[in-house]
């Protein structure tokens, strides 16, 4: 690694551990558009964690907007509410902005530099949860729009994850997330419920196959294919 670069994920260490998600997000783009080769685990841990802090922040200001709505529809305040729809419609555009501008970096700059199945499913199933991001929060206008770039992202996630064991969490959250979205999201609950039974099934059988000293390493699939369960026994009854 060049000191360059290991200055810029020092300087990205700091500014997450001061919540500055922007500038964390800057250092490791430029970490990025330097390398040749795929990212390291930890250089991609970052990135993405830089990118879940961008998002996040949007993400409040849209759940408390959309509380602030609901109530001010409930008082009549009919002036009030037209005054948060048009806040509403500002924060939609800059968050819909900052997903398209992350995807897009993504596209460009991370997953044709990405070698691994695992490397390419990360990188789509974490673009996949932008987009539904913007699905369940963002501008109503354009759900269709966020919907299908939401599943075709979590598809090609799904795809690469097919070499992967069932023991991988990100698989197991790629099949978590798709089946999620599919069955209570988008009205194909056939198909979201099969997706989940695979999850399950074969995630069962896989993780109780770990030796009991390998359990801490496996304690996120495990915690995923609880998630996962829950889902299965409800929609198959």
């Amino acid at each position: 690694m060049s000191n360059r670069n290991e200055k810029l994920i020092f300087l990205s260490i700091l500014a997450g551990q001061c919540g500055r998600y922007k500038d964390m997000v800057t250092y490791m783009e430029e970490v990025v558009k330097s390398k040749n080769e795929d990212l390291s685990l930890d250089e991609r841990n970052l990135l993405f964690n830089a990118y879940k802090g961008r998002i996040w922040s949007n993400y409040q200001v849209l759940v408390k907007l959309k509380a602030k709505n609901i109530i001010a529809s409930k008082k009549g305040e009919s002036h009030n509410l037209n005054y948060i729809r048009e806040y509403k419609n500002a924060v939609d555009k800059d968050a819909e902005e900052l997903c398209y501008r992350i995807n897009n970096f993504i596209d460009e700059n991370v997953i044709p530099k990405s070698q691994s199945d695992e490397s390419k499913s990360f990188c789509y199933y974490n673009k996949a949860g932008y987009w539904k991001f913007l699905f369940e929060y963002g501008n109503e206008n354009k759900l269709n729009e966020y919907s299908e770039k939401c599943l075709t992202d979590y598809y090609k996630a799904l795809e690469f994850s097919k070499n992967l064991d069932f023991k991988n969490d990100v698989k197991l959250n790629i099949m978590y997330q798709l089946s999620y979205i599919l069955h209570e999201k988008i009205g194909k609950t056939e198909e979201g419920f099969k997706l989940a039974e695979e999850a399950y099934t074969k995630g069962k059988e896989a993780l109780n196959n770990i030796a009991q000293e390998d359990i801490d390493t496996f304690s996120d699939a495990i915690s995923t294919l609880n998630l996962i369960e829950e889902n299965y026994y409800c929609w198959k009854v």
